[in-house]
């Protein structure tokens, strides 16, 4: 109130605009008790947001550093994680959730790898009398299993182990090698075919995954038996059913027999499953495994009956081998595995393009240019190991039916044209040194059994050597071999053709290219067939492959040796 002298009184309501020695933007806040002009009435307020108080507690502000904070509700869960994540300090003291963004490099490469050791993709298997696998640079391979190998060099080698928790882990650089058996084998892991695949981005993730499918895919089990009495050695067969492509091991059981093992598609000891006493003796083991498959390579087992004594000239006592396994769905595995092969291949776009990956039918598909699909004829043995290291098959052709048909085409009608024929080659057998070509290994030369014409090209072996033999203008051959002598269970990659005015042909990694000049036309070959791997169609077939053909190509051009030297390049082994 205020009075006035000489007068009556006179009273009115002070406003806040009459109050003074107030702070800055105090009376504001007093005539409008907002948030907003609190903020700007407190002095010592450092951010731009309205301040806000919610039943007595600070509300939720749009940023906040909780240095001092305490008493945080982890137990009860915190926004972004579901109750009950577990959560780790990063090492800058900050909570983390445990996925795969928090993976230091250490960890994502242990749990990539652990994630690969369950996926059949990161599969490999050589087998052959004379291979030789250095471990690239930034790899690992992890060895499940071995038989008569060196490493580094040393005195015969074995690892029989086949749990993926008891593989070997071999570092880069690492050179393994068989003993120079024909039954030499290596069944191993390599990561790096899978772990560039976006299943891998959460490596630790998809390990347990895998783990927890095996939770609802019913145990299938197969057996083989011999019977007591028999000689000893005697061993008993049993086949996988049809119905999956990859397996997943998941024990053995040996009662009373020598050895229970997996053999490949020629029916070849191959994966040891266990430790064995000796391939006679009578054993009892049992062995827990997780170890992945593919049906295609590994078709069948093998158990072989033992004695008491363990002498050869003791009868067996009988026995079996059971192996309990997982049939694994196609989505199991990893889809884009790596096959630097085929890629370094298709970046020289060839005509003709088979890989021989097929595990069943007659049709061998061509990935080159042309799309001209070609045909197997006779009983060719699928998914035997193939030459590229990537997990990948070759077709084996072991009777003199066996072989591939192209269809009638002008592919193969070359003129005065540049050409390459590329494959890879393994042989089971091989003929008496000799002249004569013998066996033939890409016929674009016979159209029959008793036809002369249309002889224009074929790559064959003559004195043990590869030799590519044409006919030009006139009637006159020409020929070109290479320096290598052939051996047993080994692949060679090998390269022949024409190159402006010489024929050409290498061994690629063994030799440099040999070549004999040519000055004039290969003869017509016109639209007719070629054959893979035998010499002539109809009837009997004469000088037919024994062993393994591997990625063929046909180029309509002359193949450079420093391209050759990359496709070589982009595999291991051999």
């Amino acid at each position: 109130m205020q009075a006035v002298q000489g007068g009556p009184f006179t009273v009115r309501q002070l406003g806040i605009s009459d109050l003074g020695g107030l702070g800055a933007n105090i009376a504001a806040f007093l005539a409008i008790p907002s948030s907003a002009n609190l903020r700007a009435a407190v002095t010592d307020e450092t951010g731009n947001g309205a301040l806000v108080f919610q039943n007595g507690a600070l509300g939720t502000p749009s940023s906040a550093t909780l240095t001092n904070a305490t008493g945080l509700p982890i137990s009860a869960g915190l926004a972004g994680y579901p109750n009950n994540a577990a959560l780790y300090l990063d090492g800058t003291g900050n909570f983390t959730s445990p996925g795969a963004a928090s993976l230091s490099p250490e960890e994502r490469a242990y749990w990539k790898d652990r994630a690969a050791l369950l996926d059949p993709a990161a599969y490999v298997y050589w087998k052959g009398q004379n291979f030789t696998v250095t471990v690239p640079a930034g790899e690992m391979l992890y060895v499940l299993n071995a038989w008569a190998t060196k490493i580094q060099g040393s005195a015969q080698w074995y690892h029989r182990d086949l749990g993926t928790d008891e593989c070997f882990p071999v570092t880069p650089g690492t050179t393994i090698s068989s003993n120079g058996l024909q039954d030499s084998f290596l069944y191993a892991c390599r990561p790096a075919l899978v772990t560039s695949d976006s299943a891998y981005s959460d490596p630790k993730g998809l390990y347990y995954s895998r783990l927890n499918a095996l939770r609802s895919i019913a145990l299938s089990q197969l057996s083989a038996s011999q019977s007591a009495g028999a000689a000893a050695g005697t061993s008993g067969t049993a086949t996988f059913p049809f119905d999956f492509n990859d397996g997943m091991l998941a024990q053995i059981s040996v009662m009373d027999s020598a050895w229970c093992l997996l053999a490949d598609p020629l029916g070849r000891g191959a994966l040891n499953t266990c430790i064995e006493v000796s391939d006679l003796h009578q054993f009892r083991p049992t062995k827990t495994l997780l170890t992945p498959f593919r049906r295609a390579t590994f078709p069948s087992i093998q158990c072989q009956g033992g004695s008491v004594s363990g002498n050869a000239t003791d009868t067996i006592v009988g026995g079996s081998g059971v192996v309990s396994y997982y049939k694994l769905p196609d989505s199991f595995r990893t889809a884009n595995s790596l096959n630097a092969y085929r890629a370094a291949v298709l970046t020289d776009t060839p005509k003709i393009y088979y890989t021989f990956d097929e595990v069943s039918g007659t049709t061998v598909t061509d990935a080159g240019s042309a799309a001209l699909n070609g045909t197997y004829l006779g009983t060719p043995v699928y998914g035997t190991a193939g030459a590229t290291a990537d997990g990948r098959y070759a077709t084996c052709f072991n009777s003199s039916n066996d072989a591939v048909s192209i269809p009638a085409s002008t592919n193969f009608d070359f003129a005065g044209s540049d050409f390459t024929y590329e494959a890879w080659v393994n042989f089971d057998a091989l003929p008496s040194l000799s002249a004569s070509y013998d066996p033939w290994i890409i016929n674009a030369w016979r159209i029959s059994g008793s036809d002369g014409a249309f002889q224009s090209t074929l790559l064959g072996v003559s004195n043990n050597k590869f030799n590519l033999l044409v006919t030009i203008t006139g009637g006159t051959t020409l020929s070109v071999s290479s320096t290598i002598s052939l051996g047993l269970g080994q692949y060679y990659h090998v390269i022949a053709g024409r190159s402006g005015g010489n024929l050409f042909i290498r061994v690629v990694g063994r030799e440099t290219r040999q070549t004999t000049a040519i000055a004039a036309n290969i003869i017509a070959r016109g639209s007719n067939a070629v054959w893979l791997g035998v010499g002539n169609t109809g009837g009997s077939n004469q000088s037919p492959l024994t062993g393994r053909i591997d990625e063929f190509a046909l180029y309509n051009f002359a193949l450079s040796d420093a391209r050759a030297d990359a496709h070589h390049a982009a595999q291991i082994g051999w």
